[in-house]
């Protein structure tokens, strides 16, 4: 549990401050960029993982 608060606690840090730092070096879109480019990362990964695992959207709608 400490290693995932560790974890959590440097994105929680660290994410705010990169997206300071982009919008203070390319403006208000800069870190709107940030955070779309990042949105999009997470869903591609998420895609990829579940597919390697594979879990189906029928799986998780049967167990819901």
């Amino acid at each position: 549990m400490g290693f995932y608060q560790a974890v959590y606690a440097v994105g929680m840090s660290g994410g705010p401050f990169v997206a300071g730092w982009m919008s203070a070096a390319y403006g208000l879109r800069g870190g709107f960029w940030l955070g779309g480019i990042a949105a999009a990362l997470a869903a591609v990964l998420s895609w990829v993982w579940l597919r390697e695992s594979g879990v189906s959207a029928k799986k998780i709608n049967r167990a819901g």
